[in-house]
């Protein structure tokens, strides 16, 4: 089964000029079945893509046509990521990201959709659930954590003691700072990450990398920077006993931004919650191990699709 593509813009918080993109199954029947307004589809079963910080959508490469075939697929780019309009850097946060996915639920009228979150999207999403929890129908959770992320980066407080130094620099030095952001070369960066341990080379493409390597060099370091500082300051711990919505749980073996162990600790925390860890994967474990995700993903959305909706 193929599916249809679409994209456009909505208005997000602030009148920001925020970029989606969607894709409906071709021909489906029963729940899933595509409405005949192509720019309306409302069913639970929809899965919102949010990524990680400086991301545009290159983890989800190879997932989004395979999940398309069985489910509605959103995809959005962050204030200042991608094809979004830009934000002031000090404006950026956990909480402004989870309204503005409020406002894309809106525009697009989502009842009840799967919201998937990779890295610091998995803060997004869990901000989302909090805020208004009658809208969210499940959760994947995917390399990322309830928060204080600058904590737990490679095990270790270095990037949190570190970072409030880089963003006096970047405040200070800002075309300097532009100017050094984007200076090395994918090829360049894809080999260090990969004997860094940082990237799984024998499953990560390097065309992914480079994908992902040239986004970022394209987002405003100070965007970046407090939008990291935040994501360290922010936490959802509080609310991870009292998820009562499907949730599933998935972890890079050998992760270092966020390590397994940080995963696996929040995973506990979530009645019900199912854990999948990846053998051998990296923080990218969804581009790397994308067969091995879909395994488990595609079953966890039927069964969410089976549940009971309230009423």
């Amino acid at each position: 089964m193929t599916a249809r593509y679409s994209a456009g813009f909505f208005e997000g918080v602030g009148g920001a000029r925020l970029f989606y993109e969607r894709w409906i199954p071709e021909g489906g029947s029963g729940p899933g079945e595509e409405s005949s307004d192509f720019s309306r589809v409302i069913h639970p079963k929809t899965v919102v893509l949010c990524d990680g910080i400086g991301c545009d959508g290159f983890v989800w490469r190879h997932l989004t046509a395979p999940i398309a075939e069985h489910f509605p697929v959103v995809h959005w780019h962050y204030p200042g990521h991608g094809r979004s309009g830009p934000i002031d850097a000090d404006r950026i946060s956990i909480e402004l990201l989870s309204g503005n996915l409020h406002r894309l639920m809106d525009h697009l009228e989502l009842e009840r959709p799967v919201l998937l979150g990779h890295s610091m999207g998995t803060q997004v999403v869990l901000e989302s659930l909090r805020a208004q929890p009658d809208r969210v129908g499940g959760l994947v959770l995917a390399n990322g954590s309830f928060g204080r992320i600058t904590d737990t980066f490679h095990d270790t407080e270095v990037l949190k003691n570190a970072l409030p130094e880089l963003l006096r620099a970047a405040e200070k030095h800002p075309y300097m700072a532009r100017a050094l952001w984007g200076r090395i070369p994918p090829k360049l960066a894809f080999r260090a990450a990969s004997r860094l341990g940082e990237i799984d080379r024998r499953h990560m493409r390097e065309e992914d990398f480079t994908l992902y390597w040239e986004h970022i060099n394209l987002i405003s370091p100070e965007v970046f920077l407090n939008l990291l500082r935040r994501a360290g300051e922010h936490t959802a711990e509080d609310l991870l006993s009292s998820i009562a919505v499907p949730c599933l749980v998935v972890a890079g073996e050998l992760d270092m931004f966020i390590p397994a162990k940080v995963v696996r600790n929040m995973a506990l925390q979530i009645p019900h919650a199912r854990y999948l860890e990846l053998v051998g994967a990296s923080h990218a474990g969804l581009a790397e191990q994308p067969d091995n995700v879909l395994e488990e993903l595609i079953p966890f959305l039927e069964r969410v699709s089976s549940r009971p909706q309230p009423t």
